[in-house]
């Protein structure tokens, strides 16, 4: 397999000069996989090796399952056998690449390939199932799935685990379908996990109002707000679930919310020492700023928190922000003001603290994220762009 491997990335290097035009379209999608494939050669023969117990059935006790319908074409077991080695199968040149290495496997992948091509076929119904549709659309959904797989690296099982979860956010299936591609690309080019980023894209989607034309701009500013500090993108991915959530119940929706939650992270970061211990703190702010106890102080120093609240809200301006702006100017740098009005919550007050210190780091990044675009289509090229066409 290893031997194979080199062979076709040496063809694939020939690409540039017309005498594969056929195969570019596929090569370019095949790029990150036949990489990992490469790479993970040694990997592979220890688990072959490993699972030649499996394929003659010795450790197993048991028969080989054979998938509904079919299932024994070399493409579907050629995707069995590297789903199950963890390594992803680009369709087209990956499918002819393996139909090769098909007979040096033979009898010792077999066993493996046709459960893992069975197990494709059980988290497929079971998505039908949970999705409420038919199967005209379970095929199409299927199909789908299998090119993203492919496109991305990732093989049918990482598809179908992307769109299983906006799927159990609550999206419809077709649009957590038309979701998914984009879903796929973010978390590839951020570095975070195909569920971190599935989450995300829900909280997006149900919190803020995120529809799917405006998705990728959202992953852009994120991105770029990730990329600007201490809170990476793969901490947003984790932790912005729960934060958008807080910022949603406050009335901040669409893009200026979601920009405004990736620069108050970067600034909270900076005093609270973790991203985690960092959306703690903004949870924390989010759910005081409005508590009976905070309402009350604060109007002992001129400032009706549900009334500033009311009346951004009115204006279209962002009801958060604008409670923020008014407590700041009202307590100022007043250190007894701060903590008669804001101290009660040690948690939410790290957060005050630092948005209030950062207020004018805050809006230039926001105005920064607001003209992001193309930065996850960058960040996924310089992550995949292993071969040069």
């Amino acid at each position: 397999i290893g031997r194979e491997a080199d062979e076709l990335r040496q063809k694939l290097g020939t690409v540039g000069n017309g005498s594969f035009d056929g195969l570019k379209a596929d090569a370019r999608e095949a790029e990150q996989a036949i990489n990992r494939v490469g790479a993970a050669a040694s990997e592979m023969r220890q688990r072959l090796h490993s699972a030649r117990g499996v394929a003659s059935g010795k450790g197993s006790g048991g028969p080989v399952r054979v998938p509904a319908g079919g299932g024994g074409s070399a493409g579907s077991v050629a995707g069995g056998i590297l789903d199950q080695l963890n390594v992803p199968l680009a369709l087209g040149t990956g499918a002819a690449y393996m139909s090769g290495g098909l007979a040096g496997v033979g009898v010792v992948g077999a066993g493996v390939a046709i459960d893992a091509a069975a197990a494709d076929e059980q988290r497929s119904d079971f998505l039908r199932i949970t999705g409420g549709y038919g199967e005209v659309d379970q095929k199409r959904i299927d199909a789908t799935l299998a090119r993203i797989g492919a496109r991305r690296g990732i093989g049918n099982q990482g598809a179908q685990t992307v769109f299983g979860g906006l799927q159990a956010g609550g999206l419809p299936s077709a649009e957590a379908a038309a979701m998914t591609d984009n879903a796929v690309k973010f978390a590839t080019a951020t570095e975070s996990t195909p569920e971190a980023a599935a989450n995300l894209t829900v909280a997006l989607r149900q919190n803020m109002g995120i529809q799917s034309d405006q998705m990728m701009s959202a992953y852009d500013a994120i991105t770029m707000g990730g990329n600007a500090g201490k809170f990476e993108v793969k901490d947003m991915s984790r932790n912005f679930p729960a934060i958008l959530s807080r910022l949603a119940a406050r009335g901040s929706t669409g893009m200026e919310g979601v920009r405004m939650a990736a620069a108050f992270a970067q600034s909270v970061v900076e005093r609270s020492g973790s991203p985690d211990e960092a959306s703690t703190s903004l949870e924390a702010m989010l759910s005081d700023m409005v508590s009976p106890t905070v309402r009350e102080r604060a109007s002992k120093i001129g400032v009706d928190i549900l009334g500033e609240k009311s009346a951004a809200e009115a204006k279209g301006k962002d009801p958060v922000m604008a409670v923020l702006k008014r407590l700041r100017a009202a307590v100022g740098g007043d250190e007894e003001k701060f903590s008669d009005t804001l101290g009660g919550n040690d948690t939410a007050a790290v957060a005050y603290r630092a948005i209030f210190d950062d207020m004018e780091k805050i809006e230039k990044l926001m105005a920064e994220m607001e003209g992001a675009k193309g930065v996850v289509d960058e960040s996924y090229e310089i992550g995949t762009g292993n071969l040069n066409f």
